[in-house]
């Protein structure tokens, strides 16, 4: 379970003063909807919080980022490239859980044995 000391921490120890507590719970909150809405079947309970915490960390700085720009009446480039790296990887997340635990399979025929592979040669 994701929590708002978890998404603080994510985002470099991001201070209450700057976004509040019931900000941050209720990105988390919109956050493990769209994750578990999206998810695929099958995996860990980790990779899914893992995902929200990701996505509910991008909700939150822009949470920050919106008030910023309300008290200062700009926002400043390095937000900017912050807010865009952070929802690029929310949304790699997000596509993550909606593929679901990888399936390796093999370009070529693997033989099953080194017996196999020499026997083949």
């Amino acid at each position: 379970m994701v929590t708002i000391s978890d998404v603080r921490d994510f985002l470099n120890n991001l201070s209450p003063g700057r976004v509040a507590d019931n900000t941050v719970q209720k990105q988390i909150e919109v956050a493990t909807i769209k994750i578990n809405v999206k998810k695929a079947s099958g995996l860990s309970e980790s990779t899914v919080d893992t995902a929200i915490l990701v996505y509910a960390g991008y909700l939150t700085y822009l949470a920050y980022v919106t008030e910023y720009e309300r008290s200062a009446g700009v926002v400043p480039g390095f937000m900017v490239g912050h807010l865009q790296v952070l929802e690029k990887l929310a949304n790699e997340f997000l596509n993550y859980t909606q593929q679901g635990n990888p399936v390796l399979t093999a370009a070529v025929a693997q033989p099953s044995s080194l017996e196999e592979s020499l026997n083949d040669s």
